[in-house]
């Protein structure tokens, strides 16, 4: 027996690469309890690790004080995680005695708030009882003392009918009432395997008893080898999945240590089976060896506990350092909770908050290598220790952690529709708000020092102090030597007209000394950049590099060590983006990471930040994060060129304009109506042209990209300078053409372009300001073809344009889907989070 564990244990560890494991020493004390001490371990020699206390991060931006340190201040290099899946996770466990139909309504739920992520299929697991004893299933077993799986293609409407239909057909008692209930879900978009119900999570161990079942998000790299080792042991699989081999190699270190007369504890065992997987992956497990018992490991994808627990969530504390405004962590940090009751506590495990807001506010988001274990009402924390090759360390025990319980701030309400069709309609509505979330305690445009908690006007008050000082700036900037009269005045006003970025505060003299800034991101992301290159090259005086994530690496882009990258995403889990994230890295630059969901990967592993606070956006196509990324960028522009006396009158004109927009938004969407009009009239259309330029070519670029997105229409954003090199020759009066021609440097230029595509008869809709007479004037002299609609808008400074002309822009991608009947929320072949190459 010994000689077949050590061949069997080396070939599953050199499966990972880890070389020749060493043969096993004396069998390891029989555990049943997650605790972890001295002795020995199948596949590794025996060891023992003390527990440590480290501090949970609660998602915020790391800060650490400037200077070239923080350069050189880099812990070991991450080890390169493949691309994670688009699917979502979420587990239930109940310590206090419910209904099993009330389990399987909140699994359910929790899967319909992860939706948006996409998926093509969906499945659960839970407990089953005594009357279910003679219950058979499809095997034709019954089902006492094993997971009762239920999976089903196509979306959550069709499981949920699946699982009635099973109900009945099998006499389960569906409101049985026990304690200790653990159930798990999974929402699943194919990598392995095409869509169907037995590629579907949860997977088992086994049919004939179903000893582990898991769900997983993420992908196992190595699978296909640990499939080849488990065959040759003569275990069968049923799917086309790499999640298989998990379950069924938890199994198999079951029992070989049963074959050695000793019993794994479900933490060491669920270490065993991490120590041989290569990849990313966010995992559950439940087992009935272990029964109401859950253990949740990370790496890679995300994970969070939350805790309904009033002992244990109602805590005080909180700071008011800047960062991300979604949670705040409390005082108390634990690595063991329990409820004064010892067995009332409700947890839950998933991928993303949106799923676990409307139960509890109380989370903990975990870290890379952490592992949860819950049990007996309570739950406890580990972490496991990897080398310099990123492998768990041979012979080490995850070691107890302490995490920070945080707080959401977010509310049941924000993912939910609400008196809106569609998710996507209500996060148009929803950007006045969302942008003044993104500015709130971060615009400072009022004379008083301590207003730092919201955005307000310009005080009329002091409107004529701000006027003079205005003056002075403007002086300023013609003259060498300004007086003392002058500088005062600056000071005064600069005082008034601040940016306070409290994730990038400490790094901005260290940005200000690169030698380039490279803005990096994909899709939506990447236009947000386009739209504010050039307000950083024109506030910062800094060459300005704009990279599509996918691109930096396949064509081995030259990043230095004085450059810094800026990281723009909504997930902060775009694989591309985290791919460019480690390539910059390496290369020693400085990375910023610009994100709005807490805890993401690119949020954790970027040096410092900036959280957009957009609130959860759970349509696939984003509206109200592509405004607040824009808005996010140009102030941490602004705040990159405080130190600047010539650039005072145009920060100044900026910053009064950002305490304006949400205003000018709320204008804007009154525009809904018309947009509606318009787009009945492109219903029948297959393809669009949208054309600007300087900082309206972003704009025709995201436009371009919603109607794609959402219409199915063919649809193509243009450089206006670029109009006469191949796209002027599609010209006619079948193509409707938009053309973005608010007024700034270039408004002359745009205008030429107009009345070049009015000469060649072609069907034109125009943005315009509100106040501009001469493109008004125009329209109505136009003697061509097709009579030019034009669409006016609310005006403000140039560089924050964009925000206001994409507003009547997604409305109108919105309702073209709308009137075409497609899935507004969920685009066919798209996915929230692009977290697979």
């Amino acid at each position: 027996v010994c000689v077949c564990v050590c061949v069997c244990v080396c070939a599953l560890v050199c499966a990972r690469g880890g070389g020749t494991a060493p043969a096993p020493s004396s069998p390891p004390r029989a555990r049943r309890s997650g605790a972890t001490s001295g002795g020995a371990r199948i596949g590794c020699s025996g060891g023992s690790s003390s527990g440590g206390a480290v501090g949970g991060r609660g998602g915020r931006y790391r800060r650490s004080a400037p200077g070239c340190a923080v350069r050189a201040r880099r812990g070991p290099r991450r080890a390169r995680t493949p691309g994670r899946a688009m699917c979502g996770i979420f587990a239930y466990l109940c310590a206090a005695p419910r209904a099993r139909a009330d389990v399987v309504e909140t699994l359910l739920t929790g899967l319909q708030r992860l939706e948006y992520r996409g998926y093509d299929s969906a499945g659960l697991a839970v407990d089953s009882s005594e009357s279910d004893a003679d219950a058979p299933d499809s095997t034709g077993a019954g089902a006492a003392g094993r997971a009762l799986v239920f999976r089903s293609p196509g979306k959550i409407a069709a499981l949920r009918a699946h699982v009635e239909k099973e109900a009945a057909a099998r006499g389960l008692d569906v409101g049985c009432v026990a304690p200790n209930q653990v159930g798990i879900a999974h929402t699943r978009w194919a990598t392995h395997g095409p869509p169907s119900a037995r590629n579907a999570h949860p997977h088992a161990s086994d049919n004939a008893a179903r000893d582990f079942v898991v769900v997983h998000n993420g992908i196992i790299t190595n699978y296909k080898a640990l499939r080849t080792l488990l065959e040759a042991q003569g275990v069968k699989f049923e799917s086309d999945t790499d999640t298989e081999v998990v379950p069924k190699l938890a199994k198999y270190y079951y029992d070989l240590a049963l074959s050695q007369g000793t019993e794994l504890g479900f933490v060491d065992l669920v270490t065993e089976v991490v120590r041989a997987l290569e990849g990313a992956y966010a995992l559950l497990f439940k087992s009935r060896h272990f029964p109401g018992e859950l253990v949740g490991c990370k790496r890679g994808s995300p994970l969070i506990l939350a805790i309904k627990d009033e002992d244990a969530a109602l805590a005080n504390g909180g700071g008011t350092t800047d960062g991300p405004k979604v949670t705040r962590s409390l005082n108390r940090s634990l690595s063991r909770s329990k409820t004064s009751a010892g067995r009332g506590a409700e947890y839950f495990l998933s991928s993303d908050a949106s799923a676990v807001v409307e139960h509890t506010k109380s989370v903990i988001v975990l870290d890379d290598d952490e592992m949860v274990h819950l049990h007996d009402g309570e739950f406890e924390t580990f972490r496991f220790e990897r080398d310099e090759h990123g492998a768990i360390r041979e012979g080490s025990l995850p070691s107890k952690v302490q995490r920070a319980i945080n707080m959401l701030e977010m509310e049941a309400e924000q993912i939910m529709k609400g008196s809106y069709d569609h998710f996507m309609q209500k996060e148009i509505n929803e950007q006045p708000e969302s942008l003044a979330n993104t500015m709130r305690g971060r615009v400072f445009a009022d004379d008083a020092p301590d207003t730092w908690a919201n955005v307000v006007p310009p005080n009329p008050r002091t409107l004529a102090a701000d006027a003079a000082a205005a003056d002075a700036a403007a002086e300023v900037a013609s003259v060498r030597s300004p007086t003392a009269t002058q500088v005062a005045a600056l000071s005064s006003l600069a005082r008034r007209k601040r940016i306070f970025l409290g994730g990038v505060n400490d790094f901005l003299p260290i940005i200000r000394r690169s030698h380039r800034l490279v803005l990096v991101g994909c899709g939506t992301s990447y236009n947000a950049c386009l739209a504010t290159r050039p307000a950083f090259e024109e506030l910062c005086g800094t060459p300005v590099s704009l990279e599509l994530a996918s691109d930096i690496a396949d064509r081995a882009c030259p990043i230095m060590r004085d450059d810094t990258c800026i990281f723009v995403s909504q997930s902060g889990e775009t694989k591309d983006t985290l791919d460019a994230l480690d390539y910059a890295a390496a290369r020693g630059a400085l990375t910023v990471g610009i994100t709005n969901t807490v805890g993401s990967a690119i949020s954790m592993r970027t040096q410092c930040g900036v959280h957009i606070n957009a609130g959860a956006e759970i349509g696939v196509a984003s509206t109200k994060a592509y405004t607040s990324q824009i808005v996010t960028l140009v102030m941490l522009a602004l705040a990159l060129s405080e130190d600047s006396l010539t650039k005072l009158t145009r920060r100044i004109e900026v910053i009064d304009a950002l305490a304006a927009l949400p205003e000018n938004i709320s204008k804007a969407l009154e525009l809904a109506p018309e947009m509606e009009k318009l787009a009945k009239k492109l219903t029948e259309q297959q393809s669009l042209l949208v054309l600007g330029r300087g900082y309206h070519y972003a704009t025709a670029m995201e436009t371009a990209l919603k109607v794609k997105e959402v219409t199915l229409m063919h649809s193509e954003g243009v450089l206006s300078g670029e109009i006469k090199h191949g796209p002027l020759a599609l010209v006619d009066e079948n193509l409707p053409i938009i053309v973005v021609a608010t007024r700034d440097r270039n408004y002359a230029k745009n205008l030429s372009c107009v009345e070049q595509l009015c000469a060649r008869h072609g069907w034109l809709m125009v943005l315009a300001g509100e106040g501009d007479t001469e493109l008004e004037r125009f329209a109505k002299e136009n003697k061509g073809g097709t009579p030019m609609h034009l669409i006016k808008v609310p005006e403000t400074v140039d560089c924050l344009q964009g925000v206001v002309n994409i507003v009547p822009m997604q409305l109108l991608s919105y309702y073209l889907a709308c009137i075409r009947g497609l899935n507004v929320d969920q685009p066919r072949n798209l996915a929230k989070s692009v977290t697979v190459q």
